[in-house]
């Protein structure tokens, strides 16, 4: 099915990116598309897919096709949802807003950046406090700024902490350095109106962008595991851990109390020449299946069968990035319901076309390494 805005027609999530380079400023768009140092990690991401093969079974009535899933026990309408990103005002001016009731009208999970550029009372309000709506945390320095966001999350309706645990530092990335990107005046960091995110915001001696100063000068380098407890006491809510690449750190969030774990190398933001997410995943997935922890995979997801063989390959659930971004940049609200509803429909047609009549039966035989 195609989708038309502004007379152009949509089909897949690389026609938004097309689009949206043209329409997102130069220094926004470095900000938003970078990948840290050579950006061989960012490509592996996409790449990593293409080390499956689909394995399908035929003559399976395929006549009803169920894409529904769970996640935290709250039913959503496929096992695709949005991951955080920052700052959705760069993109378009309704921001997480408009990405917010695109999720919630879709059925899907949308995890709201503690970077936003609406905030945490407006997001929920924009959806009648309704949906699956969870919210990422970074551990500031100020305990206090932390737990005001952990406290209103909880006011808000949201249900679940995702704590990113790998960004202590931000990455290289150089493109934003030379963008040396800020975020306009007419946007703000909505959730930090109250108190600043650090001691110096300006950080005028700093290089790179305004964001990554603010992480490398307000976040809480110091954070362990013995913290998730005042996490998880504070906020009242399950506790997602994202930024786990290894079957150690996936054991240990399983011992400190981690609900789920999400893997994920920032987009390959972070460290360039890491493992990717679907790389990782088996190994995970081996160390902690049974445990009752629920995994979750981002990085590359471009189309419905990047989803499906990252389910085949153990995760429980997928999230979206930079794809909504593209969505929210051509058509706002609508724009990012048309990724959605294109990812759904590649998604449920890889189902009918492998034998697949529920997200349960995408097990481990559903896909084959390809031999290099």
């Amino acid at each position: 099915m195609a989708y038309i805005f502004n007379g152009t027609s949509y089909v897949c999530v690389d026609d938004f990116h097309q689009a949206a380079k043209n329409i997102i400023p130069k220094a926004a768009l470095g900000y938003l598309e970078a990948g840290a140092e050579e950006e061989i990690t960012l490509r592996d991401n996409l790449n990593s897919y293409n080390k499956y093969l689909i394995n399908p079974r035929l003559l399976v009535d395929i006549t009803s096709i169920d894409t529904s899933s769970y996640i935290l026990g709250h039913k959503v309408s496929m096992p695709i949802s949005i991951a955080p990103t920052a700052m959705h005002r760069l993109a378009h001016d309704q921001g997480e807003a408009g990405t917010a009731r695109a999720a919630y009208k879709a059925g899907v999970a949308m995890c709201l950046s503690s970077y936003s550029t609406v905030s945490i009372e407006d997001v929920a309000e924009s959806c009648h406090f309704k949906g699956v709506r969870f919210f990422q945390l970074y551990f500031n320095k100020n305990r206090e700024i932390t737990a005001n966001l952990l406290k209103r999350a909880k006011a808000n309706g949201y249900l679940a902490v995702a704590l990113t645990i790998d960004t202590q530092v931000v990455g290289i990335r150089r493109a934003d350095e030379h963008n040396k990107f800020s975020l306009p005046p007419i946007h703000e960091l909505a959730n930090f109106k109250w108190k600043p995110l650090s001691e110096d915001e300006t950080n005028e001696n700093a290089s790179g962008s305004y964001l990554n100063n603010l992480i490398n000068t307000g976040i809480d380098q110091s954070i362990t595991w013995k913290d998730l407890a005042w996490i998880k006491e504070t906020s009242q809510l399950p506790l997602i851990l994202k930024g786990i690449l290894n079957p150690e750190d996936a054991e240990l969030a399983k011992e400190y109390g981690a609900d789920a774990i999400w893997i994920s190398n920032h987009g390959g933001r972070q460290i360039d020449g890491c493992l990717t997410p679907l790389e990782a995943l088996p190994d995970i997935y081996q160390a902690i299946n049974g445990s009752g922890i629920e995994i979750y995979v981002d990085g590359g997801v471009r189309k419905g069968s990047d989803a499906y063989k990252a389910l085949a390959l153990g995760a429980d659930h997928v999230f979206i990035g930079r794809p909504a971004i593209y969505g929210l940049a051509v058509g706002g609200e609508e724009g990012v319901t048309a990724v959605l509803s294109i990812l759904k429909n590649e998604f449920k047609r890889v189902m009918q076309l492998s034998g697949k009549t529920s997200v349960n039966k995408i097990t481990r035989s559903a896909v084959i390494y390809k031999k290099p």
